[in-house]
């Protein structure tokens, strides 16, 4: 976990942050020589790296409801492959761009947090977590597990949250699960009873739901987050919420891409909407139904 000072290391920020995504910084965590054979062999020293992100904490007075989101999700935005030369180090050149990862050496989402692998990372990252609401006093700073491919996973996570002192309920911590698989959506009910809420995740539920890569130029132009298949997921998401009166939101382009969308999720009884930037203005504007 990193503070907004220290995202600063030009040394470790191989991909700077974007406009759209909380990415502060992002960290090679593998390097993988190419064997000089082939087509490698007159070529200058090239090396495959691994790379994921890292988040920026904001202050308690620039987010009243903060919520962090563990590292290790690896998808284009977050994590990946690249290349570079070695004499030309740090400089990268992103393969994820074209060829995006769902899956790195060391895991995806909740599968991480429970591994045996992964446990002396995941205490390191629970021990940050604990500093900063016990220690530093912000409680506003909840946390939200991504990719819970099953209702087994989402008991075990929580299970190892509580294990290294973040239970849930206990100070006021909350648990927020993205919502980005459609077997989140369909057993909705059932993900709900190990956390507080969900936060979905339009761009992967829509990928997941099509069998798309948002990313891959022979099929992007099928992408849409309005399309039957993945609003019925959406709906599902939502509904299943507000029946257990817990909060609902949606983070992903598509309520900035698209305005009807944002309606619709309005209508179906969304909680908040993430949108970038440059589309903020005029969407509050349309869902409070007036024209600029």
């Amino acid at each position: 976990m990193l503070s907004a000072q220290s995202c600063r290391s030009d040394g470790h920020d191989i991909f700077p942050r974007g406009s759209t995504w909380d990415v502060a910084a992002s960290r090679i965590t593998c390097r993988l020589p190419v064997p000089k054979v082939g087509a490698f062999a007159k070529l200058p020293s090239l090396s495959l790296y691994f790379y994921d992100g890292a988040e920026c904490l904001r202050q308690l007075d620039a987010h009243k409801k903060a919520v962090d989101r563990p590292r290790g999700y690896s998808c284009e935005e977050l994590g990946g492959l690249t290349y570079g030369f070695d004499r030309e180090f740090p400089a990268q050149h992103r393969l994820s761009r074209l060829e995006p990862l769902f899956v790195s050496p060391e895991g995806t989402g909740a599968s991480r947090y429970v591994s045996e692998d992964f446990k002396a990372c995941w205490e390191l990252e629970c021990r940050a977590l604990r500093y900063v609401r016990e220690e530093m006093g912000l409680t506003n700073v909840q946390i939200m597990i991504p990719f819970v491919r099953t209702v087994g996973e989402a008991k075990a996570v929580t299970e190892a949250l509580k294990a290294n002192g973040l239970e849930r309920g206990k100070h006021d911590l909350k648990l927020i699960m993205m919502c980005e698989l459609p077997s989140n959506a369909v057993l909705a009910d059932e993900f709900l009873e190990y956390f507080d809420g969900f936060s979905i995740g339009s761009n992967d539920m829509t990928q997941l739901s099509l069998g798309l890569d948002r990313d891959s130029g022979l099929i992007a132009h099928l992408f849409d987050e309005r399309d039957p298949a993945v609003k019925a997921m959406l709906s599902m998401a939502i509904q299943a919420c507000r029946k257990h009166n817990k909060y609902i939101g949606i983070c992903g382009q598509g309520p900035s891409d698209h305005p009807d969308l944002a309606q619709w999720l309005l209508d179906e009884g969304i909680e908040s909407v993430s949108l970038n930037p440059d589309t903020v203005v005029e969407t509050w504007m349309l869902l409070a139904g007036k024209a600029i």
